[in-house]
């Protein structure tokens, strides 16, 4: 699994990446682990968490590319991001809960194994 930010208005992501970083090293070897991808055509969730002038609940998943891996993103209000962004507590659980939900769509839309480990 990756995770990336990336702003598509103006303006500041402030520990947004770091925490970004935080996840990922929680949840990638959880996830590597579990086997959870095993017997898919790809190795990898790519996502991509955009930060855009409102929050949408759809959640684009492109197709695989030629690294195996799966394009996921996801796009969060950037003035939402800015009403957590400076109390990392509240901006852990802002962005967790979005990984969150789209790791569980990931997994329903391709019938992935459970990991109780992570509650998904």
């Amino acid at each position: 699994m990756l995770i990336g930010a990336v702003g598509t208005v103006q303006g500041r992501l402030g520990w947004a990446h770091q925490t970004i970083k935080q996840i990922f090293d929680d949840y990638e070897p959880v996830l590597t682990s579990s086997d959870w991808l095993k017997e898919q055509e790809f190795e990898c969730v790519h996502y991509v968490m955009r930060f855009g002038a409102e929050k949408k609940e759809k959640i684009e998943i492109r197709k695989i590319n030629k690294y195996k891996e799966l394009p996921v993103a996801s796009q969060l209000s950037m003035d939402d991001l800015h009403e957590v962004f400076l109390n990392k507590p509240k901006l852990r659980e802002f962005l967790e809960q979005e990984v969150r939900r789209v790791l569980f769509h990931v997994k329903d839309k391709f019938h992935l194994p459970a990991v109780p480990e992570l509650e998904l």
